[in-house]
């Protein structure tokens, strides 16, 4: 009888396990940004100009975060400043945004999603009034 009270516990404790591995994880919300998105780009860098460009979004190693570059075969630049290319935290409704601060510059991005649609701010510039910001400002529908 003994034995037999054994094998129950036993073989509850084997079916709770079963039952809590089985537990699904929740779906990653930042995966329905994934992708590639064809945006205009307008710049005041050389006077107002817009010009076609690609951003790819992915999922970055981190809790809510997700990486934001601009391709560079699509136009050159430059330096690398006037290229888009982030890690940022985004929020489950799709917005994000990033500042930074130190003596000599400032830089500002904001970004949101809505639907299959992509904005981004994005600025750059000499802090304490010191000078112009090049701003730079990305609309765009994603395409794969």
């Amino acid at each position: 009888m003994k034995r037999f009270g054994i094998i129950i516990l036993l073989l509850l404790a084997i079916g709770a396990s079963i039952f809590v591995s089985c537990e699904k994880e929740a779906p990653d919300y930042r995966l329905k940004w994934v992708g590639t998105y064809k945006c205009q780009k307008e710049s005041d860098l050389h006077g107002d100009s817009t010009i076609m460009v690609y951003l790819d979004v992915a999922i970055a190693n981190g809790d809510s975060l997700l990486d934001i570059d601009e391709r560079r075969d699509s136009v050159n630049h430059g330096t690398s400043s006037k290229y888009l290319n982030y890690t940022v935290k985004v929020s489950a409704y799709g917005d994000m945004k990033w500042h930074s601060r130190s003596e000599s510059n400032v830089f500002r991005f904001y970004a949101t999603f809505y639907k299959d649609s992509i904005y981004v701010y994005h600025s750059n510039g000499y802090a304490l009034g010191a000078g112009w910001m090049p701003t730079f400002i990305y609309k765009g529908v994603k395409i794969l």
